[in-house]
């Protein structure tokens, strides 16, 4: 059987309870598992600022997926989350072209490996320029800290940012000394 690697990208409404959000999750990884595809790394990215108001919201809660499925799965998945209520955005992007489990799983790994970390250090970024608020106003009202990003992959790992330590190699990758902070992908 072709599979492909796809990557899906959803914006629920802010203010669904984790119970409706669950349901959907669930509802995607069984339409996946069904026809014959595997989710291949889960990573809710938490309650974000929207760039723009969407249906009159100014917040969402995004939730990535990564997977393996045949080419008809993307056009169901984007059927069934077309109808649901409480998903404002969703896009899919097919990454790779007929590949199996053993060729993508490492390259997905090392992919969130990277997201992981440049999350964690956009976190201590935030908390530096928060440091210098706090010394400006003497106060922290009106600062929120986004919430932690959770995530989880096929091989079992599962984890959350505020308990992610960057290592030296993450570091080098993420710092390449022309001082803008990026990654070189």
């Amino acid at each position: 059987m072709i599979r492909n690697e796809y990557e899906t990208t959803f914006i629920f409404r802010a203010d669904l309870p984790e119970e409706t959000i669950l349901r959907i999750r669930a509802r995607f990884e069984a339409i996946v598992a069904d026809r014959g595809g595997q989710v291949l790394a889960y990573e809710d990215w938490g309650r974000r600022r929207l760039a723009y108001p969407i249906h009159k919201q100014d917040f969402g809660r995004y939730m990535f997926f990564v997977f393996l499925a045949p080419s008809g799965v993307s056009a169901e998945i984007e059927r069934v989350v077309g109808i649901e209520d409480g998903v404002v955005r969703f896009l899919t992007i097919k990454n790779a072209e007929n590949v199996t489990y053993e060729e993508r799983m490492p390259v997905v790994t090392e992919r969130q490996r990277k997201r992981i970390a440049r999350a964690a250090n956009q976190q201590v970024v935030e908390e530096e320029k928060r440091e210098v608020i706090r010394g400006r106003r003497g106060s922290t009202e009106g600062i929120t800290s986004p919430g932690p990003v959770r995530f989880e992959n096929a091989d079992g790992q599962v984890g959350d940012i505020s308990t992610y330590t960057p290592t030296e190699e993450d570091e080098r990758e993420y710092d390449d000394d022309d001082g803008d902070n990026d990654y070189d992908d």
